[in-house]
């Protein structure tokens, strides 16, 4: 399987740079493939990308978002589901 970039970064609201870092890692090793991140309100990690809606994602041409972060017990939280549909419908 192909994920195709550009990619938007989802970091969800985690505590932490440890929680993001699929986030973190997929930015150290292909920032050039990365158009920004997108964090919910009370997020602590940054991967240092620009703040960027689902719109402005995919005015920058970006094909996929990554949910680059995790929780603690490993669930989708059901404030995130929003922001994923968000971009689902938008076609990342």
């Amino acid at each position: 399987m192909k994920i195709e970039h550009p990619y938007l970064m989802f970091l969800g609201d985690v505590p932490d740079a440890l929680a993001a870092k699929t986030a973190t890692g997929v930015v150290d090793w292909r920032k050039d493939w990365c158009t920004g991140q997108l964090r919910l309100p009370g997020c602590a990690a940054d991967t240092g990308l620009p703040d960027i809606s689902v719109a402005e994602a995919k005015e920058k041409g970006t094909r996929t978002m990554v949910v680059g972060a995790v929780n603690a017990g490993g669930q989708l939280p059901e404030h995130w589901v929003a922001s994923i549909v968000e971009a689902l419908n938008a076609g990342l």
